[in-house]
């Protein structure tokens, strides 16, 4: 999912806007797993999408969505949604299609639920922002304003890119993305 985007579906004649959120990100990694959440969904599990849909929009709730697309059976309307909800996870995710990424696996590894603290620190410590703001903001606006704070604070004191702090403080390997490998070579291994 690209910065600023929301990712907006119609079911029946509602029209919902989603926002991959901080907050929405945290209660669906509990919930759910993130990692897991665009497979169930994709399977056809009415209540992952239910919840996804809910935690991304401030105006329903989940029973309110479960209703919506159960109406006639969820799997019709759920398969119509799938792509656009998996697009979601990816911005829950922080990732960012258009960047180019380097695998690296330096710094330390973290789980997802980890690698969220850690994002919601540098919102609320490092760039300064409120509780609220950083709940709000997705976690590739909180990456892309990390960056911008780095950016500043060389210019000001200057540095050079090596002695600089990384870009993505203790994110390794584009973000969540090693701790989804890794959970998803762990259950390869199980049941294989």
């Amino acid at each position: 999912m690209r910065l600023g985007e929301h990712i907006t579906i119609t079911i029946d004649d509602v029209r919902l806007t989603l926002r991959p959120s901080l907050r929405a990100a945290v209660l669906l990694e509990r919930r759910h797993g993130l990692d897991r959440l665009p497979g169930m969904i994709l399977e056809g599990h009415a209540t992952a999408a239910a919840d996804t849909i809910a935690a991304c929009d401030e105006h329903r709730t989940p029973e309110e969505v479960l209703e919506l697309l159960t109406r006639a059976g969820p799997l019709p309307r759920l398969a119509l949604i799938a792509p656009a909800l998996v697009e979601l996870c990816v911005g829950l995710l922080g990732f960012d299609p258009d960047a180019e990424t380097e695998a690296s696996n330096d710094g330390p590894s973290r789980t997802i639920a980890e690698a969220q603290k850690h994002l919601f620190g540098i919102a609320t410590g490092a760039i300064g922002w409120t509780p609220a703001e950083a709940w709000q903001a997705t976690p590739l606006e909180i990456l892309t304003a990390w960056r911008g704070r780095v950016e500043l604070l060389r210019a000001m004191f200057g540095g050079k890119d090596e002695e600089a702090p990384q870009e993505r403080p203790g994110l390794d390997d584009d973000g969540f993305a090693a701790a989804i490998r890794a959970r998803a070579t762990v259950k390869a291994g199980k049941s294989a």
